[in-house]
């Protein structure tokens, strides 16, 4: 009779757990830097829920459960988030924030392991194009490779500078940028760059230095890739000293702590505009899907969201929305028995195979990806040249289309 009992408990608490197990939800990590990158992780994270909402937030009949991490922008940290990632068997994507160089430092570690990382924001060229055919990394956002071209055009053809200064981070993000801005100058027949280089953590008293090195070397324009904190300083510095130069920036400066510390007559004095994708966030288009959207993020967030045009550092709720729809479609798609590893494997094909299209915020995506390998570099990368334009920050802090709605240089 005991053993009977022993196995009635033994198969009674083998369904519980089983029940437990079907019923736990799965969960979304967004890795990102808190502090200087809070309003981009807060955007990230905004956007994949309200994505989530519209999908009764649930993914093949499970709950998702979204989990915000801090890697305090250090490589080091994100490893450590994406082991933990690795080893939870209901975690089935990450998200990242607005730093590149954690999935370029781990980006081995995420192909090995097969972890499936969706890319809203970091914008270096290397992070979605690993050597071999091995890549769990996708992106909807900018991408450098088109970056730095883009910006030296628009400098040259649509602000007219006839001579171009270059302002840049002495890190990899930055190197990366400034060949590509080289080249574009050239090809545009420009004379060759005064380049200035930094490093993070730039003194005020080495700011103020260059920043009169810059007002004195002729240049008319300055095209600057910067991280958040030296962007704030070097606005504020060429505003003082060099309000004649014009400033056309990388997307860093979509930020709150950049808002907070750089007044709008600052903004102004340099005619600061910067790359952006090309979401009118001033005046989105009047669709009723574009409606819905609004009224769930406002439902789910409050005053924390009233319009795009408002919401600090929007972009990542832009990108992430689109790329969390993707994931819905692609998980549309798979069967989700079996281990985790093996989902997170077949969500990875059929992202690269979506049959149906995708209804986003930017577009509509017809096969936004395709399957990765040399002879197509730009596979895994939802967005191209054609989607970037520049805007600036409105006397409101808005952000505003600079020539007219979807304008679009160097077409």
């Amino acid at each position: 009779m005991w053993r009977r009992l022993r196995l009635i408990w033994t198969a009674t608490a083998i369904l519980f757990c089983g029940a437990a197990t079907a019923e736990t939800p799965y969960r979304i990590y967004i890795d990102a830097e808190q502090r200087f990158g809070r309003a981009a992780a807060e955007a990230i994270r905004m956007g994949i829920t309200t994505a989530l909402a519209l999908d009764d937030n649930r993914i093949a009949g499970r709950e998702v459960e979204v989990v915000p991490l801090d890697h305090r922008g250090n490589a080091k940290r994100s490893l450590l988030h994406l082991r933990r990632y690795r080893d939870d068997p209901n975690a089935i994507a990450m998200f990242s924030g607005m730093h590149s160089p954690p999935y370029l430092r781990n980006r081995a570690f995420i192909n090995e392991h097969g972890l499936l990382l969706l890319v809203p924001w970091a914008a270096a060229g290397p992070v979605t194009r690993p050597p071999g055919t091995e890549n769990f990394i996708f992106r909807v956002s900018i991408d450098d490779t088109k970056a730095g071209p883009f910006l030296a055009r628009d400098a040259v053809q649509a602000r007219g500078c006839s001579r171009t200064a270059v302002l840049i981070v002495d890190t990899g993000w930055g190197r990366y940028n400034l060949g590509r801005i080289q080249s574009a100058l050239q090809e545009l027949g420009q004379p060759a760059p005064a380049i200035f280089t930094f490093q993070r953590g730039i003194s005020d008293v080495e700011g103020r230095v260059m920043a009169r090195d810059i007002a004195a070397s002729g240049a008319d324009c300055v095209v600057m890739v910067s991280a958040i904190a030296e962007s704030v300083s070097f606005v504020n510095l060429l505003a003082e000293f060099a309000p004649h130069i014009r400033i056309s920036s990388h997307w860093a400066v979509v930020s709150s702590v950049f808002i907070d510390q750089v007044p709008h007559a600052a903004r102004q004095a340099v005619e600061l505009q910067f790359l952006h994708t090309c979401f009118p966030f001033d005046a989105p288009p009047e669709t009723e899907f574009i409606a819905t959207v609004e009224r769930t993020a406002r439902h789910l967030f409050g005053d924390a969201f009233r319009s795009f045009d408002t919401l600090p550092a929007a972009v990542g709720f832009v990108h992430a929305f689109d790329a969390t729809r993707m994931l819905l479609a692609a998980a549309a798609q798979i069967e989700t028995a079996g281990s985790i590893a093996h989902i997170r494997n077949r969500l990875r094909f059929a992202l690269e195979n979506l049959d149906t299209p995708v209804q986003g915020l930017m577009r509509i995506y017809r096969r936004p990806f395709r399957p990765y390998g040399p002879a197509d570099p730009d596979a895994h990368e939802a967005l191209g040249a054609a989607d970037l334009c520049m805007v600036k920050f409105g006397p409101e802090d808005q952000i505003l289309s600079v020539r007219g709605r979807g304008s679009r240089v160097g077409r």
